[in-house]
């Protein structure tokens, strides 16, 4: 079942993600930023964070630096090994409230 539930979350950030190629910079400073904060928060270094998620520190380094984005399975390890939802840590769900937000003010506007 656990398969099942991460194939389907694989396909679900490849579509937000392809949906959203024009903001990948914003994407990537968002992930960064994020990433930084969670290592300091628990207090790990990067390379225990690396070692945790099973990937190397030099990937990693270049996640938390921002130079690029994972690719999405490595998403998966970063959001299972951290315990914290890909969606959070792309900043997706801020898009999300700052559109109804945005919907919100052009109705009260008009």
């Amino acid at each position: 079942m656990e398969i099942k539930s991460d194939v389907l979350l694989d396909k679900l950030v490849t579509k937000k993600i392809e949906n959203q190629k024009k903001t990948k910079p914003k994407r990537i400073k968002i992930l960064n930023e994020r990433l930084r904060k969670l290592r300091l928060y628990t207090g790990l270094t990067q390379e225990e964070i690396a070692k945790k998620i099973q990937i190397s520190k030099g990937a990693y380094v270049t996640y938390e630096k921002g130079t690029s984005l994972p690719p999405i399975p490595t998403l998966l390890k970063i959001s299972k090994g951290l315990d914290y939802p890909i969606e959070w840590l792309l900043g997706v769900n801020e898009d999300d409230e700052n559109r109804k937000k945005d919907m919100w003010r052009l109705r009260l506007e008009s």
